[in-house]
């Protein structure tokens, strides 16, 4: 194998060959001994030729400021490639010097040093001394007394070196207030990162570290965390100033720390007021510092999403504090909680978890459900079991065919809960959220649902009752409705065939077609009937199903479209039409639903004024940064123009006064309130993690 040339004797290094030994294969190249050599301590360093004369400092250099004097060297070292930091300050005179000045002297051994951090200090010699004047007590000048500009090590000028250094991190307010609203929504490191580096023209451009965008982020949530409930009272007052519907409570416990809280907005209780015909509840955990449970009272609108009429933080899930709230089953809850002693049973058999819930799920009335679950303990041998047992004491509570007479709007698990659960945690907040910022946020929840509507009222504006999710719903039952089938009879009633008569209505006996429902041999065995009985009474236009979905959840069963065309109905009766699911389900009220004021007293909307004035900005900023004479003349311009907009007084509107607690009087449970804001809740050190 041939070996590469060498450009330099040095840069080929081979071994000493001994005899035996194979040929010899080429090598990376070496060092060379200058490399190696000890530097010698006498030698010096100055800046490159990179940097402009009229940068370099001099002695006798005069300046009206201080500040003017140390942005003027600060520059310098920039551009020279060291870091530099305040040294001597006396009220004459002051000094500014390379951070590798003077010697390390270790406070510890090394056997006990945790963290093995090199020391920057090497004893250099380079540094500033300015000299204040003073004119009768005044200061007129500041003037370069003594400048030294020689080094004992090497200068870094490169861009990617000079950014790690403390005096040069360039934390521009408008970037780093941009870096603050991308960490708030949550966006990744690497994101914000990476619209940075387009922002400035490459990752090498940027002013400063990824490491110092992490640190932001932590000296930003310690900064929300002190005087959470001051701020979060703050957020309270002011949503009342906005909205006086918007209403909160709290409860404290002896020692006057928060317990539980609740609040709900104007919005939602608007909401609650036209769709609040059925309600979900559910917790969830890792939503706040304080690890304080977050349940969310959750409803559904005319277009089948999800809407939220309340919000509680609790201090834990025992049952004195859901009475504070409430106290309810539902059978997702009672599953759930049995969850683990079911699971060994369900390992018996592969078939038993199926089967229990097609008895619980595929039986419409008590007398079916109890048919049903005694032949399916009887089938797996569960006569001892205590969990059937007890699940079965408490059936009334969570059994669909004990309530389905009972209206409960097509929600009867916690599934939509769940739902709005995880879009809490994966897009608004965590478990480093504090309390007044966790509170906003779920006013940005509230905010994206209500957006979310508008879309889908907007795509349903040429709808004539029904909205667009409530049609498809119709339009799959209907399609679904011609696999039954009305039982041949010889009865007939003004040319209409039908089973028999109860009381002057005629019943229609429907029956599924093959093939409608799998495994229909294990159905039956656990089922025996599977025929639904419509009782009609076509002259009222009054219908009834015994599978009661219509009453369960205001939506039409496959059996009674069956039986309108069967009758041929012409016109659906407008008693079968639930005022919820269609496109006049919003009601009046006679307050105002929004949330937070968006107009401004001359009537023109904040975001109106927001918008428009980022266009004109963004067009500037597109147009000046191709030239640096348009550059120039539009920094002098927006300069100028920020102070002149900062001068100008606000609009007269009522401010949020944080100094008093009358907020809270009266709406706090518990005896006496001190003048004093509540305490925050102690937070969870071990913090558990969701399964």
């Amino acid at each position: 194998m041939g070996c590469p040339p060498a450009s330099s004797p040095h840069q080929q290094c081979t071994p000493t060959r001994q005899a035996g030994d194979a040929p010899s294969q080429w090598m990376p190249p070496c060092l060379d001994d200058n490399d190696i050599a000890t530097p010698t301590p006498n030698r010096v360093y100055n800046h490159g030729p990179s940097v402009p004369p009229h940068m370099v400092p001099t002695e006798g250099m005069a300046f009206p400021t201080y500040d003017n004097a140390y942005n003027f060297y600060q520059r310098y070292a920039c551009h020279a490639g060291f870091d530099i930091k305040k040294s001597r300050t006396h009220k004459a005179f002051r000094e500014v010097c390379c951070t590798r000045e003077g010697k390390h002297v270790s406070k510890v051994t090394d056997g006990d040093r945790q963290r093995r951090r090199p020391s920057k200090k090497m004893g250099c010699k380079a540094f500033m001394k300015l000299r204040h004047n003073y004119d009768g007590g005044a200061l007129s000048s500041v003037v370069y007394d003594v400048v030294e500009l020689q080094h004992n090590h090497p200068l870094t000028p490169s861009p990617s070196a000079v950014k790690h250094m403390r005096a040069h991190k360039n934390r521009d307010d408008t970037v780093m207030q941009f870096v603050d609203t991308m960490q708030e929504s949550h966006v990744p490191q690497s994101c914000i990162m990476g619209v940075l580096s387009d922002l400035h023209g490459g990752q090498d451009n940027i002013p400063f570290t990824s490491r110092d965008v992490e640190n932001r982020k932590v000296a930003n949530v310690r900064k929300e965390n002190a005087n959470d409930i001051n701020k979060l009272l703050e957020f309270f007052n002011e949503c009342t100033l906005q909205n006086p519907k918007f209403y909160w409570d709290a409860q404290l416990d002896e020692n006057g720390v928060i317990k539980n809280l609740f609040w709900s907005h104007a919005s939602s209780q608007v909401e609650f007021a036209d769709f609040g015909d059925a309600v979900t509840f559910d917790t969830t955990y890792k939503t706040n510092i304080y690890e304080m449970p977050l349940a969310m009272f959750v409803g559904a609108n005319h277009h089948m999403q999800s809407t939220l009429f309340g919000c509680a933080l609790l201090r834990d899930e025992k049952v004195q504090s859901f009475e504070w709230l409430f106290n309810t089953f539902n059978k997702w809850h009672i599953l759930n909680r049995h969850s683990d002693p079911l699971n060994t049973i369900f390992a018996r058999d592969a078939q038993i978890e199926p089967d229990m819930m097609l008895c619980i799920n595929q039986t419409y009335t008590p007398y079916e459900f109890e048919t049903s679950w005694d032949q399916f303990i009887k089938s797996y041998d569960l006569e001892g079991c205590p969990i059937m047992k007890a699940l079965y004491d408490i059936r009334e509570k969570w059994v669909p065919a004990f309530f389905k007479k009972e209206y409960c709007r097509r929600m009867t698990s916690t599934q939509r809960s769940e739902s709005m659960n995880k879009l809490v945690k994966h897009k608004f907040a965590d478990h480093q959220t504090a309390l007044h910022r966790f509170a906003r946020r779920m006013l940005e929840v509230i905010t994206d649902r209500k957006e979310k509507e508008a879309a889908e009222t907007r795509a349903c504006s040429m709808s004539r009752l029904y909205t667009r999710a409530a049609f498809r719903l119709f339009e799959e039952v209907l399609q679904d409705s011609t696999d039954f089938r009305i039982t041949q009879d010889d009865n007939f009633r003004n040319g209409l065939k039908y089973h028999h008569v109860v009381d002057n209505r005629v019943v229609f006996l429907l029956e599924s077609m093959p093939g409608e429902i799998k495994d229909s041999a294990r159905f039956l065995s656990l089922v025996p009937q599977k025929q639904f009985k419509v009782i009609a009474d076509v002259d009222e236009g009054v219908f009834t199903c015994k599978c009661k979905q219509w009453e369960h959840t205001g939506m039409f069963c496959t059996h009674m479209l069956r039986a309108f065309v069967h009758v041929q109905v012409e016109k659906i009766p407008a008693v079968y039409i639930l005022k919820r699911y269609t496109m006049k389900a919003k009601s009046n009220v006679p307050f105002d639903r929004r949330d937070r004021e968006t107009t401004r007293p001359d009537g023109v909307q904040e975001s109106y004024r927001t918008n428009m004035m980022m266009i004109e900005a963004f067009g500037v900023a597109r147009a000046a940064c191709k030239l640096k004479v348009a550059f120039d003349r539009a920094m002098a311009v927006l300069k100028g123009l920020r102070s002149q907009v900062e001068e100008i007084p606000r609009d007269s509107t009522a401010t949020v006064d944080t100094n008093t607690q009358d907020g809270i009087a009266g709406r706090v449970q518990n005896a006496e309130i001190s003048r004093e804001p509540p305490s925050p809740p102690p937070k969870v050190k071990n913090k558990r993690k969701d399964p």
